[in-house]
């Protein structure tokens, strides 16, 4: 499943600073009308092609953005523990960063009007 409007939106964001995991969460659940189980399959399909296209990174802020060491699959798996241990009620909270990387940059800057 392609999600092009909700990856261009998240994006945008992250053109001007780093993207908090509620902010991805919120993004999908106002775009699809999703909540519950199947927000959060929708995010972490999200997710995978935001991190598995190149598009983004994952990772904490403490106090500048680190990466995280690890592979898609399993940021993926580490976002979804999180999320879940937290509540799926929580909104996502504290659970990562998210920073474009510079062809996740050049793609929004393609996206906002000059």
């Amino acid at each position: 499943m392609k999600h092009e409007q909700i990856i261009d939106e998240i994006l945008l964001e992250g053109l001007d600073d780093w993207v908090y995991s509620p902010v991805v969460v919120r993004t999908v659940e106002e775009t699809t009308g999703l909540s519950g189980e199947p927000l959060v399959r929708a995010t972490l399909e999200v997710l995978r092609e935001l991190l598995g296209g190149g598009w983004m990174q994952v990772g904490d802020t403490k106090p500048q953005f680190k990466a995280w060491s690890l592979s898609v699959p399993e940021a993926l798996a580490r976002i979804e523990r999180d999320w879940r241990a937290a509540g799926l009620d929580s909104d996502f909270v504290a659970v990562c960063w998210f920073a474009n990387t510079p062809a996740g940059n050049e793609r929004a800057r393609k996206l906002r009007p000059v």
